[in-house]
């Protein structure tokens, strides 16, 4: 019985920590695009050098890494960074307007001129900070229904089976 309520519990945890995940991940790019605004104002690198030197970002760089691996087999940028966006999307359970703005940041990304490139890094930005607020405030009530839904959850499964 007292496994039941355990395993709801862990549930409703395991929910809550997908949440806390997937904002950390919007942080990390948030914080990228931030960096990437300044090396490619003073840098003049190449997509593929922007993403191999990227710091300061953990979960992200599993998916900048995914990228630099498809482009090295030959895949274009733009490609690379959609396949690497699908399955980063369903590793951190993103929305679909999650995923739809992922790969809107990486298809603007090595088409235009500096000026051009600062422009579209600001707008992602705004739009990453906007989406993130939402995050956060959702996420602050949700992480909670979702633990005490576990273990309510727990507790109902173990009264019916008693």
């Amino acid at each position: 019985m007292i496994l039941i309520i355990f395993t709801g519990a862990a549930t409703g945890f395991t929910m809550s920590g997908r949440l806390k995940t997937k904002v950390r991940f919007f942080v990390e790019l948030s914080i990228f695009i931030s960096q990437l605004k300044i090396k490619i104002r003073f840098s003049g690198d190449t997509v593929q050098e922007l993403l191999a030197n990227a710091g300061g970002v953990y979960l992200l760089k599993e998916h900048l890494n995914m990228v630099l691996r498809l482009m090295e087999q030959g895949e274009s940028f733009v490609s690379a960074w959609n396949t690497a966006s699908e399955k980063t999307a369903s590793v951190y359970y993103l929305a679909a307007d999650d995923k739809n703005l992922l790969m809107q940041f990486g298809i603007g990304l090595g088409i235009s001129d500096v000026q051009g490139q600062i422009t579209h890094l600001e707008l992602c930005s705004k739009l990453i900070g906007t989406r993130l607020e939402i995050m956060r405030s959702e996420a602050v009530n949700k992480m909670k229904v979702y633990r005490l839904l576990g273990v309510l959850g727990g507790v109902a499964a173990a009264v019916m089976l008693a």
